[in-house]
């Protein structure tokens, strides 16, 4: 069977070649946003909990300089007398 270039049916065939192509390309591109998504979401939530130990450091720090303030003051308290 000899497909004539003006074939309605083969022309059909094409089209419709072309729409499974595009579609197979629409589902890859739906599939890589969706990861990446997944993946934005994974990172903002390691950001809050970097965010929150940060957050904690910071209040250990103040209370340790608080302590060695006050261990300093007593010392040279010791070495005046």
């Amino acid at each position: 069977m000899t497909i004539k270039p003006n074939d309605p049916s083969n022309n059909i065939q094409q089209a419709k070649s072309r729409l499974e192509t595009a579609i197979e390309r629409l589902e890859r591109a739906v599939e890589a946003r969706a990861g990446s998504t997944g993946t934005q979401v994974q990172t903002a939530s390691e950001l809050a909990a970097a965010r929150a130990e940060i957050s904690r450091l910071k209040d250990s720090n103040r209370a340790v300089t608080a302590r060695l303030d006050a261990a300093i003051g007593r010392v040279k308290v010791l070495l005046d007398e």
